[in-house]
């Protein structure tokens, strides 16, 4: 009987691993992410490190920026991606839709500006 418990455990345990090594419960799957919004919860939603938040019927706030339903599920995707590049792919469009890469961007163009202005007045 004891023997029975612990083999549903360890295969419980090892269902909840994810392919990569980490926990699968960790990461929001897309079904998971759309019960979220079929519920229409109040609380916030974080998928690696970004709050995602319904505002209207088919708007959702991810970090400020407004997304429809249908871009969200992509930011999702690619949150979720075990690619690198298509995890920072989303993150900056994240960024750019909530005006944080507008900021960035400006302040870039400022620096440069600064430092051409003092090598020509050398």
């Amino acid at each position: 009987m004891d023997s029975r418990k612990t083999r549903e455990e360890k295969q419980k345990r090892k269902a909840s691993v994810g392919p990569d090594g980490g926990d699968a419960e960790r990461t929001l799957s897309e079904e998971q992410f759309r019960e979220w919004v079929n519920r229409r919860s109040n609380l916030p939603l974080a998928v690696k490190g970004h709050a995602f938040v319904l505002k209207g019927d088919n708007v959702i706030s991810i970090d400020g920026g407004k997304f429809v339903y249908e871009e969200a599920l992509d930011l999702v995707r690619l949150l979720n991606s075990r690619s690198p590049f298509a995890q920072v792919n989303a993150t900056f469009i994240i960024m750019e839709r909530n005006g944080a890469l507008r900021l960035i961007v400006i302040g870039l163009v400022a620096v440069i500006i600064i430092v051409v202005l003092l090598l020509a007045l050398r």
